[in-house]
């Protein structure tokens, strides 16, 4: 007689390719520093010796580089890409590719400026609940040590109800220590959290303008919990089994998620 017996396989990259990059951001005529790491991906074999083919890929798809690399003992292959000065900016997607096995990245490349100071946002504590009034201090401070005196500042508060919807918007000046300090009376309501809870988020967006028209922002969530405690329940198995006797692990802790000792 006759029989058939059929079975499932698996199939499964041979080789694992980690691609990394220096930087996630560059400027027209900095070098992009591009570093690959095979591996077998059952036995973590290094792919010694093997080629690597590293392509760069601009903002308009245009391939702006391309280089084989051989890896070395440990499975690592690297390769330098230098930008011209006059570039299409946007996204540029790094790849790194083994046989069959590719590795993607994507880099921004774009002029940009450095900060020339630093916004913090320091609030009275770090949950609320919904009605409760939230103190706030923005500081504004140059590197070089100086505060930024007499900055605009611009408040922006966002909460989810619908969508995201701006419930606060203030402004002021810094005084001479480089702070602004404000306060606001949270919604009564929020969404977003656990079903049957009022749980959700506070979003607070401060951008300060310096006296040279500089402009820095800087942004916090803060957590809003109708219960100042929060309590969840584990089963050991996962659920609870019937007829047998359950274990429960209890786990308390507050909105910020610091535990409740």
């Amino acid at each position: 007689g006759r029989d058939r017996v059929e079975k499932a396989v698996t199939i499964e990259r041979t080789v694992k390719l980690l691609l990394t990059t220096d930087k996630p951001l560059y400027q027209p005529g900095q070098s992009i520093r591009i570093r690959a790491l095979a591996l077998g991906a059952l036995d973590r074999t290094p792919a010694a010796g093997q080629s690597v083919q590293f392509t760069i890929e601009d903002a308009r798809g245009n391939k702006v580089f391309r280089k084989a690399v051989q890896a070395s003992a440990y499975g690592v292959a690297s390769a330098d890409f230098t930008l011209a000065t006059e570039v299409n900016n946007g996204e540029y997607k790094v790849t790194a590719q083994l046989d069959q096995t590719t590795s993607e990245k994507t880099v921004t490349v774009k002029p940009y400026v450095l900060p020339k100071f630093q916004v913090k946002i320091d609030t009275n504590r770090t949950f609320y609940q919904p009605g409760q009034q939230l103190a706030g201090t923005v500081s504004a401070d140059y590197f070089f040590g100086k505060p930024v005196t007499g900055g605009d500042v611009h408040v922006q508060g966002f909460a989810y109800s619908i969508g995201r919807e701006r419930v606060v918007d203030l402004r002021g000046k810094t005084g001479d220590d480089g702070k602004f300090a404000f306060e606001i009376t949270l919604p009564t309501y929020f969404t977003g959290g656990t079903q049957g809870e009022e749980t959700g988020t506070f979003g607070l967006e401060v951008a300060v303008t310096d006296q040279a028209e500089h402009v820095e922002q800087s942004a916090r969530v803060v957590p809003v919990s109708a219960d100042p405690i929060m309590i969840q329940a584990v089963p050991e198995a996962g659920q609870l089994k019937p007829g047998i006797e359950n274990r429960l692990y209890l786990l308390t802790a507050y909105p910020d998620g610091t535990p409740a000792e």
